[in-house]
């Protein structure tokens, strides 16, 4: 029986299909990344959001153990001496003791061009009454009554179970108008892979959030994710995350 010559792929040939590997591999594999995180992103800060609101009723619900009168608290502001650092260990958080400086968490400025390709969010922009994704709007909540701008330095939280941080200002808002279960007490920022790791860009991995009176945990920018996030105002891509069911989309 005749046999034909087997030939051996030549050394040009093998380079060649290696070349075409690493192409490939360079091509998929820092998207496959993205992807991962992305989804990583949306995950911890799902979990972050329910573990706020659950420790902040339990908060609520421990002052209530301790009162021998009859009287009942109902609200965050009803708390004497109320603060971050009293909230903090309910939500499974632990101070850092360290102090972060505002400016080392940016906006985005100029956007990847990958990004900018993306379908624009020009639907028309919610309204104060709105609610997504099961989450209750606060009333108005872009003219409620708020903490200072996010500026100087907050404090750093650390969840002990996973990796995200917390970023809050040193005090809570109890002024006069502390008996709305609607009314803003804390503002907060979620960072999902801590801010020891970057990019620290709103809409990236850190994200702004409203702790209501009521323990309802509410993302920034709900009146404007639909037109401002990315393109204008990257701190509202909170709600955006929100609106898509956790999905950190852009």
């Amino acid at each position: 029986m005749n046999r034909r010559n087997a030939k051996g792929y030549t050394l040009a040939e093998v380079l060649l299909a290696m070349s075409i590997i690493g192409i490939v591999a360079a091509m998929t594999i820092p998207q496959l990344a993205t992807g991962m995180q992305k989804k990583q992103a949306g995950a911890i800060l799902s979990r972050a959001v329910n573990q706020i609101e659950l420790g902040c009723q339990n908060m609520i619900q421990y002052e209530n153990s301790k009162i021998t009168d009859g009287s009942f608290i109902g609200t965050v502001t009803a708390i004497s001496g109320v603060s971050p650092a009293k909230l903090a260990p309910f939500i499974g958080a632990a101070d850092t003791d360290k102090d972060v400086d505002v400016t080392s968490i940016s906006k985005y400025t100029v956007l990847p061009t990958s990004i900018l390709a993306q379908p624009v969010f020009a639907d028309n922009a919610a309204g104060a009454g709105d609610s997504i994704t099961g989450v209750t709007t606060v009333t108005s909540l872009e003219n409620a009554t708020k903490l200072v701008a996010l500026t100087g330095s907050l404090q750093n939280y650390r969840f002990q179970k996973f990796g995200a941080d917390l970023l809050f200002p040193s005090s809570m808002n109890t002024s006069s108008a502390g008996g709305d279960p609607n009314y803003v007490v804390l503002q907060l920022l979620i960072d999902t892979n801590g801010i020891n790791k970057k990019p620290n860009m709103y809409g990236k991995d850190v994200f702004e959030f409203h702790l209501t009176n009521s323990c309802k945990v509410v993302p920034y920018g709900l009146t404007s994710y639909k037109t401002d996030c990315p393109t204008k105002d990257a701190r509202t891509c909170a709600a955006r995350v929100v609106a898509d069911g956790w999905k950190v989309e852009y």
